[in-house]
């Protein structure tokens, strides 16, 4: 052994990545206190595929319709429009009228 050869001794090793990687978290059940308030107050678990309702699919499938395109953004929807050079740019008004003449184009 005293040749300068480092042998394996009891040393630990770190983990690797893949076993870092392994990890995984595992939520407990809830106290009973907030288990009976849930239960009181009619509480529901959501997921994530709560938030994708059929509604959304239905429309997302009968729309063939551009989402990009302005006309089909609700106004509450749209971009707020801000004008620094009157005469330069767009204001809301005149925003409305293009939209309602692309639709009389299309119709």
């Amino acid at each position: 052994m005293g040749d300068g050869k480092k042998t394996g001794g009891s040393r630990k090793q770190r983990p690797s990545y893949k076993d870092r990687q392994g990890i995984s978290y595992q939520q407990g059940e809830d106290p009973p206190f907030l288990a009976q308030m849930k239960q009181k107050l009619g509480y529901k678990e959501y997921t994530v595929d709560d938030k994708f309702t059929k509604e959304d699919e239905e429309k997302s499938d009968h729309s063939g319709d551009d989402e990009d395109d302005i006309r089909n953004v609700p106004a509450e929807r749209r971009p707020q429009i801000v004008v620094l050079e009157p005469g330069k740019d767009l204001t809301n008004e005149q925003l409305q009228k293009e939209i309602d003449k692309k639709r009389e184009e299309e119709d």
